[in-house]
């Protein structure tokens, strides 16, 4: 870096080697960013052209050791040490730290210094550069985020999680500012905020449940214009009129936001930075923006086909336990009226029984026949909506007339079981399939039976409201629990295994119920306030005037 004493041919005069030292140190300076001396122990003594054009640093406020005051606070203490460490040893040294520009800007900077030695081996003064690394680094930290949020995705980490480690990536690339990620609802008009690790926490629960639109802050611009929104100064842009006390509350000056969008090209929610000052984003800062909103969007889907993929896989495996489960509770409910057939029917055969008890055996074979028909009827019928092909034969009928004996069929069960049931009809006249609609009412009393104990009640009402018919249901038995509800009317659902060892059945009649009803062009709901307070069930289907 400069030409120590003892290196200069002898035979050149004191005058030769002063031109030739200032020749090459005006070399040095011409094709470097910034050369700079020093005495031996690291005072500036005379002007550094290229130190006071980048730091703007005038020579008396650089003087001495003044000029340590535009290395960055967290990075002095160890650029000290690594002079210190140089000097002790007489040796070069190589440092990086962070230098305060001239515009406040803080730039990564690599320092080189060589000792410059007299005859005896002492420093006469040192000499080096200093050289902008932004970026070099800038380009390594945002490798490095990349691959952080990456690695993140693939252990399955939170989104919320990557989002955030995203984000922090993003603010160490550039200088002074505060970003976030926000996210669209189900709904496509609110955001909620996924990440913002160095906005105020108050600011971020004031954004959760924002609507997007036009004048809904740069964010909610963004993404309801599903472009990119530059607000340099947030008290004067109109976008943010409804928000500016919010902003100026928490000392928010501007924001730059970027549409996050899916592979398939959806927008997902924006992507911000808020820097301490009024200004517009550097040509860096925009493709940081844009690159970040990318990786975002990535990141997001991958999320999304991840947590659609273990709903899959879930479902998937609920199905198989819903299966064995029903094999196992088809097997049970086809197998006891067997039975119950083989048995009263050994006895017959025998001989042993007295006329009273032929007659009950007889009944007995007949009800067990009866049942069973039912169950393979019932298999039969959802086999059919499996398909999409099951059927009605709509015809005119008077559907209170259907109603009454839909639930008679039930009223023998129901007194067997000390069950009160009570019908009221109005006669209503309509269109469809008679047996079919006797099938739904027999399905909804005989499951209202068999939830509930001796001594409750059934209620069965048919009435007209608005151009409807509506049947309801309505039973002192169990009840449902909320839990349980969404679920009522799935094929071979039911609220839990013990339920079917305390009333039998195969779980099919509700789903059986769904499926008349809505080939009526009905529909049917369930209701009830909890385990222990009854149920009510409700259909509507149209009527014919």
């Amino acid at each position: 870096m400069a030409i120590p004493p003892t290196l200069s041919p002898p035979h050149l005069g004191d005058e030769t080697v002063r031109r030739s030292e200032e020749r090459f140190r005006s070399l040095v300076w011409a094709s470097s960013p910034i050369v700079w001396t020093t005495n031996p122990v690291g005072e500036v003594v005379e002007n550094v052209p290229g130190w006071t054009a980048f730091t703007g640093q005038t020579l008396e406020q650089s003087a001495g050791k003044g000029w340590l005051h535009a290395i960055h606070p967290n990075d002095l203490e160890r650029a000290i040490h690594v002079w210190r460490t140089a000097a002790a040893a007489k040796t070069e040294f190589r440092s990086e730290y962070r230098l305060r520009r001239h515009d406040g800007v803080y730039r990564h900077m690599v320092a080189l210094g060589v000792p410059v030695l007299e005859a005896d081996g002492s420093i006469r003064e040192w000499v080096g550069t200093c050289t902008d690394i932004t970026e070099q680094r800038r380009a390594e930290q945002r490798k490095a985020g990349q691959a952080r949020v990456l690695e993140l995705l693939a252990k399955g980490e939170g989104i919320e999680k990557v989002l955030t480690a995203l984000v922090e990536s993003i603010e160490e690339q550039c200088d002074r500012v505060a970003g976030s990620v926000l996210l669209l609802d189900a709904d496509g008009e609110h955001v909620h905020c996924k990440a913002a690790p160095h906005l105020p926490a108050a600011f971020c629960r004031e954004l959760d449940g924002l609507s997007i639109g036009p004048e809904a802050g740069s964010c909610g611009s963004a993404i309801y214009h599903c472009a990119a929104v530059v607000t340099d100064d947030i008290s004067r842009d109109p976008r943010w009129a409804k928000y500016r006390e919010l902003a100026a509350r928490f000392k928010l000056k501007a924001c730059w936001s970027q549409p996050i969008f899916s592979m398939e090209g959806r927008v997902l929610g924006s992507f911000a930075l808020y820097p301490q000052v009024c200004r517009e984003p550097k040509a860096a800062e925009k493709n940081l923006i844009e690159s970040a909103a990318h990786l975002a969007g990535v990141a997001i889907d991958h999320d999304r086909a991840r947590a659609a993929l273990h709903q899959a896989k879930e479902g998937a495996e609920a199905a198989n336990r819903a299966k064995d489960d029903f094999l196992a509770t088809v097997s049970h409910e086809l197998r006891t009226p067997i039975g119950a057939v083989l048995l009263w029917s050994k006895l017959l055969k025998a001989g042993t029984l007295d006329p009273k008890q032929s007659r009950e055996a007889v009944e007995r074979i007949v009800q067990c026949a009866q049942e069973q028909a039912r169950l393979v009827n019932d298999l039969l019928d959802v086999t059919h909506i499996l398909h999409g092909t099951m059927a009605a034969d709509p015809k005119k009928i008077d559907l209170g007339e259907v109603v009454e004996a839909g639930a008679e069929e039930e009223r023998m069960h129901a007194e067997a079981k000390g069950v009160r049931l009570e019908v009221k009809a109005v006669p209503t006249p309509a269109s469809g399939d008679a047996i079919r609609l006797r099938q739904l009412v027999s399905n909804l009393v005989a499951n209202a039976i068999k939830f509930t104990p001796a001594g409750g009640r059934v209620d069965v009402r048919l009435t007209q409201q608005n151009g409807q018919a509506r049947l309801e249901v309505i039973d002192t038995g169990e009840g449902i629990s909320a839990e349980y509800l969404p679920h009522l009317f799935s094929r071979f659902s039911q609220a839990d295994s013990s339920i079917t060892r305390r009333h039998g059945g195969m779980g099919l009649g509700l789903s059986i119920v769904k499926s008349i009803a809505e080939l009526h062009g009905g529909s049917v709901r369930a209701r009830s306030e909890g385990e222990g307070r009854g149920a009510a069930f409700t259909v509507t289907l149209p009527v014919s005037e």
